[in-house]
């Protein structure tokens, strides 16, 4: 019995992204409702935007290795400091342990991050 549960436990994500972008500037919700998710980063641009992370959607499982790669500046540690809600996102839901971050209150999210989650941040020697 306690198998079954095992794998219950398993088919549940401890991470889901669905659909994450993350804009910066002052108009940024209202062109992303304006453009239905289709976000072009050089319009955004032209409108004094800039694009961060544009329609993450992703599942990690417990025991799974999740590595996020990318060319300096293409989004990484913003998508990163979303996750953790260091920075709200623009759009999107993000569920830690099958909990909504976005709606979690500032009490629980202290207690998530306290006992959950960690962050390293290196400059080199990085998995490829």
């Amino acid at each position: 019995m306690s198998s079954q549960v095992e794998v219950e436990q398993n088919k549940q994500p401890v991470i889901q992204c669905d659909s994450v972008y993350k804009i910066f500037g002052e108009n940024a919700k209202k062109m992303l409702q304006s453009s239905k998710g289709e976000v072009d980063a050089k319009t955004f641009q032209d409108a004094g935007c800039v694009v961060g992370v544009n329609n993450a959607s992703f599942e990690v499982y417990k025991g799974d290795l999740l590595v996020v790669m990318g060319l300096s500046g293409s989004g990484k540690s913003t998508l990163l400091r979303c996750i953790s809600r260091l920075t709200d996102a623009t759009a999107g839901n993000i569920y830690i342990d099958g909990q909504d971050l976005i709606a979690m209150s500032n009490k629980k999210l202290i207690e998530l991050r306290r006992n959950k989650m960690g962050m390293v941040f290196q400059s080199f020697a990085l998995l490829p």
